[in-house]
């Protein structure tokens, strides 16, 4: 049987991937990765067009070619596309290719060419992809239907068994993903749960898949984003698993069925601390001997300080990390960097000068000056908020050293 892969898009930022300047060579470029790439001989440049949701967008990319050999024997391929992630993932799979609608595609003499290619080469020992194959070959693409597939078809149709796995593709870290395995062409007897990361090697933050059942038809997991690679600022924002299947039937045979998980481990914004504010209103009166009416007093005039807005779900490994964050802003309007900003002495010091021969002029008055207080009270927050962000920066990052990613809230 088949294997075949699908995936939900949605377009997204994130300011995570890297971002090279237009005029930069591609000699530049490739510097710029290390040595890494030091074996590269040829490139190859493309132009993608992307058509999702109503929304087009069109880019360059680039394919590079490795002098060095994979195990298979084919040489090592990459590509490096800035706008769509996972392309080397797409790249190395060996899923076959899929037709719609699949109820007929599987039916047809083209679907069991292909099956009987992939069978024949996986008997021989041989890789489904050759070596000599271009970029973005699929199992199965020489297959040609003949004659051989005629006689078999209505065999192969009745005998073959599906075993089929669904869930939530992209959660969250700290999620619950439910899932169901779906079989058809045999009755299921008893079913093995397992999951494991795509990138077994060079990650970080403890990988791990914790199913509520290993043995049931549907089951959940644990969402647990990790680093790959394992490097501070060079960790994908999606951490991929594969979550996999295997079905036992009646008559002793088994299938499996597997599907890719991608964790999400990027909040934009994680959470969100506004700035103080100030309420209430001053207290004016009427100064007989000055024969004007004054400002007595601050009157209700208060300060209030902010309530951070956690956007990251308290499961998430990063819970504690975005609430230390964010109590640091609101600990910066107490004794911080923010503590002699928007308080009710400041505003004060504004309107205590203010006089008027009516009521209604001092109040105009007080209403302009205070519009003008808060603007140029404003300037200076901007002007603050990078040296309260590194700060509140620090003191989470040092919350919990060994989580590599966290996106910084948007004040």
């Amino acid at each position: 049987m088949m294997k075949s892969s699908s995936s939900d898009y949605t377009w997204s930022s994130d300011p995570s991937r890297a971002q090279y300047d237009e005029k930069m060579t591609v000699a530049e470029m490739l510097r710029s990765r290390g040595d890494r790439l030091a074996d590269v001989e040829v490139y190859t440049t493309y132009e993608v067009t992307i058509r999702l949701g109503g929304k087009a967008r069109s880019y360059r990319a680039i394919a590079l070619h490795h002098r060095q050999v994979e195990s298979r024997g084919k040489a090592k391929a990459e590509i490096i596309d800035e706008v769509t992630a996972g392309m080397n993932t797409v790249m190395a799979d060996e899923s076959a290719r899929v037709r719609a609608p699949w109820a007929k595609y599987i039916k047809s003499s083209l679907y069991l060419a292909v099956a009987r290619e992939i069978r024949e080469a996986e008997k021989r020992g041989k890789g489904l992809i050759p070596a000599d194959a271009p970029i973005g070959y699929l199992p199965g693409d020489d297959a040609v239907p003949d004659a051989r597939n005629a006689g078999m078809q209505a065999a192969v149709v009745c005998a073959d068994k599906s075993v089929t796995v669904s869930g939530t593709l992209g959660p969250n870290d700290g999620d619950t993903v439910n899932w169901t395995v779906t079989v058809t062409g045999g009755t299921a007897v008893s079913y093995e749960w397992t999951g494991v990361t795509y990138q077994s090697t060079g990650n970080g933050n403890d990988p791990n898949v914790t199913f509520s059942s290993t043995s049931t038809q549907t089951t959940t997991t644990n969402a647990h984003w990790y680093a790959y690679p394992d490097e501070e600022c060079g960790a994908q924002a999606g951490s991929v698993y594969k979550i996999k299947c295997k079905v036992h039937f009646s008559d002793g045979d088994k299938k499996s069925g597997e599907a890719l998980m991608v964790v999400n481990g990027w909040w934009d914004p994680a959470g969100t601390t506004a700035s103080a504010t100030i309420s209430g209103g001053p207290r004016i009166g009427f100064d007989t001997s000055q024969n004007l009416w004054i400002v007595i007093g601050p009157g209700s005039l208060q300060r209030n300080l902010p309530t951070p807005v956690i956007y990251v779900p308290a499961t998430s490994q990063f819970y504690n990390k975005t609430v230390t964050h964010e109590n640091e802003h609101v600990a910066q309007w107490q004794s911080g960097v923010f503590s002699d900003f928007l308080t009710v002495g400041g505003l004060m010091a504004v309107l205590y000068p203010l006089t008027d021969a009516t009521q209604n002029g001092l109040i105009t008055k007080i209403s302009n000056a205070s519009n003008a207080w808060f603007a140029n009270q404003q300037t200076i927050y901007n002007n603050r908020l990078p040296t309260a962000e590194k700060a509140a920066y620090y003191i989470s990052r040092n919350s919990r050293s060994e989580i590599h990613t966290y996106q910084t809230s948007v004040e």
